[in-house]
C-alpha cells in the first residue's frame, strides 16, 4: 500500500513570495510586496558565479604534444545577475519603464509553508533570498496579438551587487550558568574558529560589590560550550566597559571611567583563540567623550564612537 504524503519535503515555486525595495536597503526606502502594495513581479532565475576553476599545465617532459597538470587556479567571480518577470498593473505608468530602469532595486524572496508570507519580518519559516542593488541592463517589452488576450508581461535583466540567502537562527544548547553581572557586548572569534569561540564583555561594576570588568570567552567542544573568565589587566571598578571588538588578532575593550575613557587590548592566540594579558591605552580621547562603541573595517583601520558623537 502506498503512503500518502501529508507534507511536502521540499520547497516549491508556490512557497516563495517576492518583495522589492527601490534605491536599495535603507530605513527611508519602503519595502513593497509584489502584487499587494507593489507591482506583480517574480524572479525567474538567478546566476551567482563563484569563480571558474582552471588547470595549470606544463609540457610533459616525456611526450611531445602532451601536458601534465601541476596545479589549478580560480578566476575571480563575475557579478551575479537575475532575470525578472513583471506585469503591467493598471492604474499607473508601468514601473519597469521608469523607476526600475533609473534606480537600483533590491529584491527579497521569502520562502515558507506554514506562516503568513505577507509578514516580511516574521512570516517566513524557511529562508530569505536577498538580491542587493540590482541595476537594469536589458529589457524586453511585450507586443500585442491578433487573437489572444494574455496578460502583458515584461522581462528585465539585472546585474546585482550581491546575491545570498539567510536562514532562521536556531538556538542550540541553553546556558545553564547564572549570569550575575551585565553583559555589555559580544563578538565572534576570527574566521578560523568563528563558530567555536565567542567573547563576552562583562560589567562587574554593576554588582552589589563592584568588581572590575572582565572578558568571558566560550569555547565549543563537541556539543557543549566551556566558559572561562579572563581578567582585564589594569582595570578597576571605575572603568565601565562599553564595547568589545576583534580587530585582526587583537581583542579590544573600550571603557568609560567618567573622564576621557580609553581601551584595553590583548593578543589572541591564533591557534586556540584564547586572549593573553591586556594592555591599557588611556590617551587619544576627549574629556567627557569616552568611547561607546568600536567598528573595524580592516585590521589596520579602527573607528571609535565617542559619547556625544
Amino acid at each position: 500500500m502506498s503512503t500518502r504524503v501529508d507534507l511536502d519535503r521540499v520547497y516549491k515555486q508556490g512557497s516563495v513570495r517576492w518583495y522589492y525595495q527601490v534605491k536599495g536597503p535603507a530605513p527611508g526606502n519602503p519595502i513593497a510586496y509584489g502584487g499587494v502594495d507593489g507591482v506583480h513581479l517574480k524572479i525567474e532565475s538567478i546566476s551567482n558565479p563563484i569563480g571558474s576553476i582552471n588547470p595549470i599545465n606544463v609540457p610533459d617532459p616525456k611526450t611531445a604534444g602532451r601536458y601534465i597538470r601541476i596545479g589549478r587556479s580560480r578566476d575571480a567571480p563575475d557579478y551575479p545577475t537575475a532575470s525578472l518577470s513583471i506585469l503591467q498593473d493598471r492604474g499607473y505608468f508601468p514601473q519597469q519603464y521608469g523607476t526600475f530602469q533609473r534606480m537600483p532595486v533590491s529584491f527579497y524572496g521569502l520562502a515558507g509553508e506554514t506562516k503568513d508570507l505577507s509578514d516580511f519580518v516574521g512570516g517566513w519559516d524557511g529562508y530569505v533570498k536577498i538580491l542587493e542593488y540590482g541595476e537594469a541592463t536589458e529589457g524586453e517589452e511585450p507586443g500585442s496579438a491578433w487573437d489572444s488576450d494574455d496578460m502583458l508581461e515584461d522581462s528585465m535583466e539585472f546585474t546585482l551587487e550581491a546575491a545570498y540567502n539567510i536562514g532562521q537562527i536556531v538556538m542550540g544548547e541553553e546556558g545553564a550558568a547564572t549570569v550575575d553581572a551585565d553583559i555589555r557586548d559580544a563578538v565572534w572569534g576570527i574566521t578560523e574558529y568563528g563558530t567555536e569561540m565567542v567573547y563576552f564583555l562583562v560589567d562587574g561594576t554593576t554588582l552589589g560589590t563592584p568588581q572590575a570588568p572582565s572578558v568571558v570567552y566560550l569555547k565549543k567542544s563537541g556539543l557543549s560550550w566551556t566558559a572561562t573568565e579572563v581578567a582585564i589587566t589594569g582595570s578597576d571598578t571605575s572603568d565601565v566597559p562599553s564595547a568589545i571588538a576583534l580587530v585582526g588578532d587583537k581583542l579590544i575593550v573600550a571603557y568609560d571611567d567618567g573622564s576621557t575613557g580609553g581601551y584595553f587590548y590583548a593578543q589572541v592566540n591564533s591557534v586556540t583563540g584564547v586572549p593573553g594579558s591586556f594592555t591599557q591605552v588611556a590617551g587619544g580621547f576627549v574629556t567627557s567623550k569616552a568611547p561607546l562603541d568600536i567598528a573595524a573595517k580592516i585590521g589596520r583601520e579602527v573607528y571609535f564612537c565617542g559619547e556625544g558623537g
